[in-house]
């Protein structure tokens, strides 16, 4: 298959066992750059999380995770929603053979527009050495916010405020 910048993608939150398995496996590809959990995801875990969690939190909407496509229905990322007292933390992660073809654009995008609908502050937290992450956000319309120390690293939070 031909990947081109202009593959067409579509998205849905998630709702089903099958979308929750494919996100396993992409965050599995991108968990050594999660600032959270960077260990990969068993398929148990993954399966009690999916049942026992998610579709709880979706409930309320204080967790979502959206899964992109291609038109061809193959997944090429996820964008994920959390939200905390001072907006929604965005978390996107793009597989690696879908790298440098646009996709985390259009994740992001879509995320923007999620929490532009709701009028909540979207925020980023990146570990501060992963500059295609922090230069993506920027581009899109993130500032710098502050920086911590997590685990003997430096993370920097970003938030959104508009191009």
């Amino acid at each position: 298959m031909v990947l081109s910048r202009g593959e067409n993608t579509v998205y849905n939150e998630i709702n089903s066992l099958v979308d929750a398995l494919a996100v396993r496996k992409l965050r599995n590809e991108c968990c050594n750059c999660f600032t959270n959990h960077q260990k990969k995801i068993a398929l148990f875990r993954q399966v009690y999380w999916y049942y026992f969690q998610y579709r709880i939190l979706r409930a309320t909407s204080d967790y979502r995770v959206f899964l992109f496509r291609l038109s061809s229905g193959r997944s090429v990322g996820f964008g994920a929603l959390a939200k905390q007292d001072e907006g929604l933390y965005v978390t996107e992660c793009v597989g690696c053979d879908f790298r440098g073809l646009g996709f985390g654009t259009k994740i992001l995008e879509a995320m923007i527009k999620v929490s532009d609908q709701e009028g909540l502050n979207l925020i980023a937290e990146i570990w501060a050495d992963n500059q295609p992450s922090i230069g993506l956000h920027e581009k899109m319309g993130f500032e710098s916010q502050s920086q911590s120390i997590c685990n003997g690293r430096v993370v920097k939070k970003l938030v959104y405020v508009g191009n």
